[in-house]
């Protein structure tokens, strides 16, 4: 979507790791990315009520997925706090991307994983 017709939308609050800090994302940028969300927050899933809590996923790897939803670029691994394993951040987000059924996401962190 247009970053400037999302950025009018509704924002979804999205729970992230096991201290639930809330992210709050334009729903239409989610779920433009994300089938996943898409699923979660136009279906009949208590989700689309409650919103998402994601408890099993690290604050970092939510960090890198929000930087690329809102930029479409993949951040610089030296602003995470742990960057001296940076493979292991890509692996853990091209698994989120994986997950959450975010393909393009999940194809540029795994071509950034095999440089």
């Amino acid at each position: 979507p247009c970053i400037s017709s999302a950025a009018q939308g509704q924002l979804v609050t999205i729970a992230i790791g096991p201290e639930k800090i809330p992210y709050h994302i334009h729903k239409d940028v989610i779920c433009h990315h994300s089938e996943y969300f898409r699923t979660a927050y136009n279906g009949r899933w208590k989700e689309a009520e409650e919103g998402v809590t994601l408890e099993d996923v690290e604050i970092e790897v939510f960090n890198f997925f929000v930087h690329w939803l809102y930029t479409q670029q993949l951040p610089a691994l030296r602003y995470f706090h742990d960057a001296t394993d940076s493979n292991g951040l890509l692996l853990k987000t091209c698994v989120f991307g994986d997950r959450f059924l975010a393909p393009v996401f999940r194809r540029l962190v795994h071509n950034e994983y095999a440089d």
